[in-house]
């Protein structure tokens, strides 16, 4: 099994995807997993091509999705291995990104975690989660989020991945149900975190997803 797959979309106006996937290449070991899905309905072949010349062993899928939630569903169902990184794309990613990510997963114990959306890698290679109040810039060369997360496919296959008809409110129950899995969740909004364990998760999920967030929550 892979030590780590990563689901890499490309969306129909995005260009520079093979410097894109050179430096993810570049970071990673043998032993990764790498799905393209390339939702340009075929409009792509050059960039195909010159991949597939370079990286034989990527995974290269053409097919378009309905929305987010579709795309992870498949993401997950197609995932050789028990961490699944997406990777969204043109974030400028640091060099040690991906590795500190799988090095923090596979050391964890905690077969339900979920790596921070934002995070900076630190020079011994410790993954330091921040509150995007917080945030300075440094998870990426140009200082952009990206929304690097990492799952655990046994949790997610668990809990029954995302819901088909996917929003930010489904997206939350999704990472409440995670913390069933283990001892503490971090559940990112895009203006506070909040730190919760699984009896405040299931005392939360009875009010409803929309009422998770507000100012001062999570302190």
């Amino acid at each position: 099994m892979a030590k780590v797959s990563i689901l890499y979309p490309i969306f129909r106006n995005q260009q520079d995807v093979l410097r894109d996937l050179k430096t993810i290449h570049n970071q990673t070991e043998k032993d990764v997993d790498l799905l393209v899905l390339d939702q340009r309905s075929g409009k792509n072949k050059d960039s195909k091509s010159r991949v597939l010349q370079l990286f034989p062993k990527v995974n290269w899928i053409e097919k378009q999705f309905k929305n987010i939630a579709e795309m992870m569903n498949f993401g997950f169902s197609r995932a050789a291995s028990d961490l699944l990184i997406y990777m969204p794309p043109n974030i400028g990613l640091k060099p040690n990104l991906v590795q500190a990510y799988s090095d923090a997963f596979q050391s964890s114990g905690m077969p339900g975690m979920i790596f921070a959306d934002y995070a900076e890698v630190l020079p011994d290679g410790k993954i330091e989660e921040k509150r995007l109040r917080d945030y300075d810039g440094d998870i990426t060369e140009r200082g952009n989020f990206g929304y690097v997360k990492g799952y655990s496919l046994k949790a997610a296959k668990a809990v029954g991945y995302y819901d088909e008809q996917f929003n930010r409110a489904e997206e939350y129950d999704f990472r409440l149900k995670l913390s069933e899995h283990h001892d503490l969740i971090r559940v990112p909004d895009v203006r506070y975190d909040v730190f919760i364990s699984p009896e405040k998760a299931s005392e939360k999920m009875s009010v409803g997803a929309s009422k998770l967030f507000y100012p001062g929550e999570g302190k």
